[in-house]
């Protein structure tokens, strides 16, 4: 990592070390991941993960408000419908083939939509909250700068299984396994053998089971040290050190029910950011392996001050989903994604129960929040944006 750009008395950015004194973004990790844990969307840990970050954020001397909204969130009862109805199927597949199709083409549908809005159907509407802190710039300012992290936490699934069950992947294989039971529904309709019914079984066992290892990886929950604590720890040293902006106002915003989507819905549609002057940077999965720019869909200019801080980027991300990053994506937003990757170009233990505190590594955690630092400097310096 570079020398970071110098602030505006021309002295160079804080050293590692000499920041550590003021912001260590171990403890921020410890305090979330250890004694909050895991932090469900619209829970008390994940209000109290909300309350830890207001008060470290106005002691970085940012002003800083709460905003709460009502939401559905994760897993929801989703799941378990779609294996009662594939249930319905089978039996029906069995004594009235011809009737079967019916509950097929339900199930499908359902699978279907739950895939699209990424939210749960069915669920409590529940509260949540965003953390909002803000900083002026020194003089009039050119550009808004939105460092975005989530409270919430990801399910705890195992190792093995999170790459299949977590997070758009695992939606889409509902959908999936819905459409092979809707297609040995139909032949089983057209040719009464037993071997179409069989699948059938096969595929209504893995509906139910997929059910009942979502239900018990949300139940259980990740501490999310990665993910997200990390990138909370990040933002925060961020905020103690960017205290001196020349043109570029500096937003951090800890987004509640963020596996829902809905602290981003929330934030967007109470304020009218201008898409042009407004930079959204996502902080996610921060604390293993090396911190990269998410290209994939990014803003240009934003992907060129990455380059500027000598970071790596990736084109992709493969084994795990970016929320932040595909909700900034669809509501069209000028966005980059700060990520840590492994040597193989994934996510380390994304949305697992091995998700652990003890496993970060501090030196990751200094060199993510140098390129946060550097990425906003560089945007302060090179004004006005194209």
């Amino acid at each position: 990592m570079p020398e970071l750009p110098a602030g505006r008395d021309g002295e160079p950015s804080l050293s590692p070390r000499m920041r550590r004194l003021r912001e260590d973004p171990l403890e921020v990790v410890d305090r979330l991941a250890d004694t909050i844990g895991a932090r469900p969307a619209t829970s008390v840990a994940e209000a109290k993960a909300a309350a830890y970050l207001n008060g470290r954020l106005r002691r970085a001397g940012m002003q800083v408000s709460i905003d709460t909204f009502e939401t559905r969130v994760p897993p929801g009862f989703d799941s378990g419908l779609i294996a009662l109805i594939a249930l319905v199927t089978l039996i029906l597949g069995f004594w009235f083939p011809l009737l079967a199709p019916v509950p097929a083409f339900v199930c499908l549908f359902v699978a279907s939509i739950g895939a699209l809005l990424r939210m749960p159907l069915i669920g409590r509407q529940r509260i949540s909250q965003n953390v909002i802190a803000t900083r002026a710039a020194i003089e009039a300012p050119r550009a808004t700068v939105i460092l975005l992290l989530a409270l919430d936490t990801l399910p705890g699934y195992a190792p093995w299984l999170a790459p299949v069950c977590a997070g758009e992947r695992g939606r889409w294989l509902r959908v999936a396994l819905a459409a092979a039971l809707v297609a040995a529904t139909l032949a089983g309709a057209v040719e009464a053998r037993y071997g179409w019914w069989y699948l059938q079984v096969v595929a209504v066992l893995l509906l139910a089971l997929y059910a009942g290892a979502e239900a018990w990886a949300w139940r259980s929950g990740s501490a999310g040290a990665a993910s997200h604590a990390g990138a909370a720890a990040a933002a925060l040293v961020g905020a103690s050190t960017l205290n001196s902006l020349d043109h570029t106002q500096l937003w951090v915003v800890g987004l509640g029910a963020m596996t829902a989507g809905a602290g981003l819905a929330d934030l967007l549609r109470r304020y009218p950011f201008e898409r042009e002057t407004t930079l959204f940077v996502g902080l996610e999965a921060i604390g293993r392996g090396v911190p990269h720019g998410i290209t994939a869909a990014a803003d240009a200019v934003l992907v060129q001050q990455v380059q500027a801080c000598a970071a790596p980027l990736a084109a992709r991300l493969r084994g795990s989903s970016m929320l932040i990053a595909q909700q900034l994506r669809a509501a069209g937003k000028r966005a980059v994604t700060i990520a840590c990757l492994d040597a193989t170009g994934r996510v380390a233990q994304y949305a697992t129960a091995a998700d652990q505190a003890a496993d970060i590594d501090p030196e990751v955690l200094e060199a993510a929040a140098e390129l946060v630092i550097c990425l906003v400097r560089q945007i302060d310096i090179n004004q006005p944006l194209p």
